[in-house]
């Protein structure tokens, strides 16, 4: 499979960034990124390194670095998602693998996403270290 590569560019110091679409399709891709995503609404295919997850309302998978993946939007959906800088969670990561990368559990995700993204628009002091 073709995939591109997707750079980010940041701001500032800041190594996160935070996006929200509606009915998403994107072309499969990879970045040196980490990805948490998170559907909001409706029903989304997320493929990854040819594994496809059908994902509902409040499931979440997370995308390690340089994984191949896209996403493609049934009708009406909303997609929540954060990209960051692997390196944030290199120790969690050296130690931990998934097992695959649809979350189960029921993790605050919409909540922290809110949260990140709210630093990210207000860039208040330090915000950066807030956004980890």
């Amino acid at each position: 499979m073709l995939a591109n590569f997707e750079k980010r560019n940041y701001e500032g110091k800041e190594r996160v960034w935070t996006g929200r679409y509606r009915n998403l399709h994107n072309l499969p891709h990879w970045h040196l990124e980490s990805e948490l995503i998170y559907i909001e609404k409706g029903t989304v295919t997320v493929s990854d390194n040819h594994r496809r997850y059908t994902l509902d309302s409040g499931d979440a998978v997370f995308l390690g670095s340089g994984e191949i993946h896209y996403i493609k939007s049934g009708e009406d959906s909303i997609v929540e998602m954060a990209l960051f800088d692997s390196a944030l969670i290199q120790d969690l990561l050296g130690r931990y693998q998934l097992c695959q990368a649809k979350l189960t559990h029921p993790y605050p995700i919409l909540e922290c996403l809110a949260e990140i993204r709210g630093e990210l628009a207000q860039r208040r002091p330090f915000f950066e270290l807030q956004c980890c």
